[in-house]
């Protein structure tokens, strides 16, 4: 039998999940699950469309126990077991989807806010409490994982950042609901756990968290009413809170200062000790520079160079970085364009799709990833900073990535690395172990 489900509220449908994000390729759904009743008809569809155009179709049904308050599902990878978990008292149930047994409860667990099959291991099932605090299980017994297991769970993370040196990785796994999110920050060199804490979160970009260079600090905003922390990393500590800066579309550390960029109010730079405004400037958002002046981006998508204003063939621009002759933007969907220092136009490429941009000065090259639209894949690029010149390019199947060390290694939230380098692009045989603690 075939469903549409285009009109369901995703928030009542358990989704499989890869690298930490929705695939639409598996749901548990109740249908009517606005009414209450002591059981009711649990469907396990499947996508034979694609992800744009969903057609879903039954693999099992099976009847169960329903409470419509308080609750939450989820479903295993392969769509073979489903679990319910409650608020209060019932705990974790596991069924087996064909036949709806019980497979076992562990009535142990209080104060559910989600649940999910682990990314990289299926036989690990996390409970996330709403206090955000991860309780781990044994897929097949529901018992509570041994402390030495838990330490080699290989975490989830949705949105990752690097420092500015490449040093330090703050990761970021963002609950469904909750404008917290659980934060680690990694060192990069020894692919240690530096700290790992709960603050506040904006869900759905990088930009909204930084760490320091030395690892000792991160900042994390919320979009509106939270504003923007500071956290001891190492002990988890919120060192002090701004709530004054608020509509937050990204924060970052510069020049021993904390800036906010927000969505109509500019720019904010808060002492790093107290959090106090030092000062403000109206309209704009900032991208930094290490070859010059900081490029100041208008909200009527204008990018300053100097005294000279450039205005986008877009609708914005969403990316900007200095290098030794000059400032290259990428405006939204016309691929990249060097300016000078000056503000004249050295070359353009709109040939291209990839984002999140770094110089390389060693080679004078432009990495970049990002979606190619017109491939419908994510993808490395590498381009001549002298000429605009694609060199060197690679399909990905990962999202979340972030440049570091050198800034020669992307590192995918997978734990996939990819060197880069002028001449090439290939996968590393190492993978980062992204451990919980």
């Amino acid at each position: 039998m075939k469903y549409n489900l285009e009109f369901v509220d995703t928030e009542k449908i358990a989704q499989t999940m890869t690298n930490g994000m929705a695939d639409y390729k598996l749901l548990l759904w109740v249908p009517e699950w606005l009414q209450d009743a002591e059981e009711k008809e649990y469907f396990v569809l499947k996508n034979t469309g694609t992800r744009e155009e969903k057609k879903w179709e039954e693999l099992y049904h099976f009847t169960a126990e329903y409470i419509r308050d308080k609750c939450c599902y989820a479903i295993s990878q392969d769509g073979k077991l489903a679990l319910a978990g409650y608020a209060a008292k019932k705990g974790v149930i596991c069924y087996e989807c064909e036949s709806g047994k019980v497979l076992w409860n562990n009535k142990k667990i209080k104060k559910i806010h989600k649940m999910r099959f682990n990314n990289f291991d299926s036989d690990i099932i996390e409970v996330i409490s709403d206090k955000l605090v991860i309780t781990y299980l044994d897929k097949h017994t529901g018992e509570v994982l041994e402390e030495e297991k838990i330490r080699q769970v290989r975490q989830v993370l949705n949105w990752m950042r690097s420092s500015q040196n490449g040093r330090y990785l703050i990761g970021a796994d963002t609950v469904t609901g909750k404008d917290k999110a659980i934060y680690t920050v990694y060192d990069t060199e020894t692919q240690v756990v530096k700290g790992r804490f709960v603050a506040q979160n904006h869900v759905g970009s990088s930009r909204t968290f930084d760490v320091a260079d030395n690892g000792k600090f991160a900042a994390c905003s919320a979009y509106t009413r939270q504003g923007v922390s500071l956290i001891n990393v190492d002990k988890g500590e919120v060192i002090w809170t701004q709530k004054k800066v608020k509509y937050i579309s990204s924060v970052s550390f510069h020049k021993g200062k904390v800036v906010v960029c927000c969505r109509y109010d500019g720019i904010y730079f808060l002492n790093i000790h107290s959090g106090e405004i030092d000062s403000h400037i109206e309209g704009e958002k900032i991208y930094f520079n290490a070859y010059g002046k900081d490029i100041l981006l208008c909200e009527d998508n204008v990018a300053k160079i100097g005294n000279k204003k450039i205005k986008s063939p877009s609708f914005a621009f969403s990316e900007a970085i200095g290098v030794p002759n000059g400032v290259v933007l990428s405006p939204v969907g016309e691929g990249l364009m060097l300016y000078d220092n000056t503000g004249s136009l050295i070359w353009e490429n709109k040939n291209i799709e990839i984002g999140h941009i770094v110089y390389q000065e060693e080679e004078n090259a432009i990495y970049g990833y990002g979606f190619d639209s017109t491939q419908e894949e994510n993808k490395i690029g590498i381009l001549s900073a002298e000429d605009g010149q694609m060199i060197s390019e690679l399909a990905i199947d990962d999202y979340a990535c972030a440049f570091i060390g050198d800034h020669k290694t992307l590192l995918c939230n997978t734990g996939k690395m990819y060197d880069v380098s002028k001449d090439n692009i290939k996968e590393k045989a190492e993978v980062f172990k992204f451990t919980v603690v």
